[in-house]
């Protein structure tokens, strides 16, 4: 899942064979659902803390994961300290 065009067109020329959806989390996972199912586990890496509204990721996430599935994410984490003044800075 990417939500830019040309993302979606480079990933699609390198790997023909795989499923890339150009969606984000803002878009409704029904796009995704009817052609693949539910899937038992969603993973993002590195990508949570560009979100403008990062609760649309839990939202996307929960529409695309089976009864019992599993969301991992995976975040920078700079240190307390540094968080803490990015977080006091709106950053």
């Amino acid at each position: 899942m990417e939500p830019d065009e040309g993302g979606v067109a480079i990933v699609r020329e390198r790997l023909p064979s795989a499923s890339f959806y150009q969606l984000g989390v803002d878009d409704s996972p029904i796009t995704i659902t009817k052609m693949e199912g539910l899937f038992d586990v969603v993973v993002t890496s590195e990508v949570i803390e560009h979100f403008y509204a990062p609760h649309l990721l839990y939202r996307f996430a929960s529409g695309c994961l089976s009864l019992g599935g599993a969301l991992i994410v995976k975040t920078l984490y700079h240190g307390y300290l540094k968080n803490l003044l990015l977080s006091l800075a709106g950053k």
